[in-house]
């Protein structure tokens, strides 16, 4: 009877699955302890990514002798990792919505030329982003050896034609669309009661509702920041079960992956620079001027945390007026991110194809162009920004049930996280740089 309970119900049938649940529990006080003491964030992910890496190695050795640990030590930890891939997925709905409603009716009404021309070319820009993650994944394939365990065989799609998609961004029921993920309905939906709202903000009436929108706003980041301040604990058991499924395998194709995207953000630097050229501004006086804000970037892995140097750069260095850079500096920091919702949730939806072997046509890529964009700006002030852009991402392209596949990718967020902070940066110095020669052509 206790043998049927400890084997069948608790799936623990010998001491190397304890050893790995206490071995677990240990990294978590360590972790906690660490957090605690306000030790920075960004070494104790990379410690969590290190004892995720070593947990899966000693897994894997003792595979060959304990071969219930797959199944055993994969399913304890994956009640925390890909319970924490769940409530990602259940934050990024509401998320998209209430983050849309806010953008628009805070949009002062005397900044509304500027602030759509701001949009219009940081939109732009991401497009540019995810063509260049489409067009690297293709020089430098991504492998198959990111998936975590479990079946990778998806049924073959029906692609949908393009009357079909924009007839499905229609909602036709506001409960409906939320049940069903209907991510680009749901910012329409979105964008149709803020268009709305933002007519009747002078009522009074309205008062209360926009006073909602804001508490309502505020609650759903604060839950998106408690999500998020699991991550270090999530990625403990995120990499271990997939080394010790997978092997040596995903360590290598981790590394593709990591070589892939950073040299989609060194193509879009480039085009960055190129821009920058375009519109009348020196490289070179260009590049001395942003040092600063690129190397805090990189460092901090914060684009809101690197918003007053941002600002500071462009006013003192780039000489751009203070009505502007505060404008495209605030814009920037929170939508429109060449890295983390341009360049990465696009590479990631391509490395889950390729894992699941759906077919990727020309109307898959438009697709895919599409919803990044959109996605991009209903991620607007939320911590994690890119892997909430690559769960609202992934909804929209109809893959969101694989997302515990992508388990290793967000392990290894850390590594990735500072090259995309600073593309997001630098995408939005390069936006301030043409908006002002915009505002100057417009002027003469």
């Amino acid at each position: 009877m206790l043998e049927t309970f400890l084997n069948g119900y608790l799936q623990i049938s010998n001491w190397t699955t304890v050893f790995f649940i206490l071995f677990f529990v240990i990294a978590v006080v360590l972790i906690r302890k660490l957090d605690k003491l306000e030790y920075n964030y960004t070494k104790i992910l990379v410690l969590a990514m290190l004892i995720g890496v070593i947990l899966g190695l000693v897994g894997n050795w003792l595979a060959n002798e304990f071969p219930t640990i797959k199944t055993e030590v994969s399913s304890w930890y994956g009640l925390v990792g890909y319970g924490f891939m769940d409530l990602l997925k259940m934050v990024a709905i509401p998320l998209v919505f209430i983050s849309m409603i806010r953008v628009i009716i805070t949009t002062k009404q005397n900044f509304k030329k500027l602030a759509i021309r701001t949009v219009v070319v940081l939109a732009t820009t991401t497009v540019i982003a995810s063509l260049v993650g489409i067009v690297l994944s293709g020089l430098l394939p991504l492998t198959q050896s990111l998936t975590t365990a479990g079946d990778t065989q998806s049924t073959i799609r029906e692609v949908s034609t393009f009357v079909a998609t924009l007839r499905g961004m229609v909602p036709n029921n506001a409960v409906d669309i939320f049940a069903k993920g209907n991510i680009l309905a749901v910012i329409v939906l979105a964008f149709l009661l803020g268009i709305s709202l933002k007519a009747l903000e002078t009522k009074d009436e309205v008062q209360p509702l926009i006073k909602l929108v804001e508490a309502s706003y505020q609650l759903v980041r604060r839950l998106a920041v408690f999500i998020m301040d699991l991550m270090p604990y999530a990625i403990i058991p995120l990499l271990a079960n997939v080394v010790i499924t997978q092997g040596n395998s995903t360590i290598l194709g981790a590394i593709n992956f990591v070589i892939v995207l950073y040299a989609a953000i060194l193509v879009m630097f480039i085009i960055h620079l190129i821009l920058v050229k375009l519109f009348k501004q020196p490289v070179g006086e260009y590049l001395k001027a942003v040092k600063k804000p690129l190397l805090l970037a990189f460092t901090s892995r914060s684009s809101l945390g690197t918003l007053p140097v941002t600002i500071d750069a462009m006013t003192t260095k780039l000489h751009i007026p203070s009505g502007i850079a505060d404008i495209v500096g605030s814009f920037g920091a929170n939508m429109g991110m060449n890295g983390c919702a341009g360049i990465y949730p696009t590479l990631v939806v391509i490395a889950l194809a390729t894992m699941l072997q759906i077919p990727m046509d020309i109307s898959f890529y438009i697709m895919l162009v599409f919803v990044v964009v959109l996605g991009s700006f209903g991620i607007a002030g939320i911590p994690g920004a890119a892997t909430m852009s690559v769960a609202i991402v992934l909804t929209g392209m109809g893959l969101v049930e694989y997302y515990p596949l992508l388990g290793v990718i967000l392990a290894i967020d850390p590594i990735l996280d500072m090259g995309r902070t600073m593309l997001n940066v630098n995408g939005t110095l390069v936006t301030g740089v043409i908006v002002n020669k915009l505002e100057k052509n417009k002027e003469e």
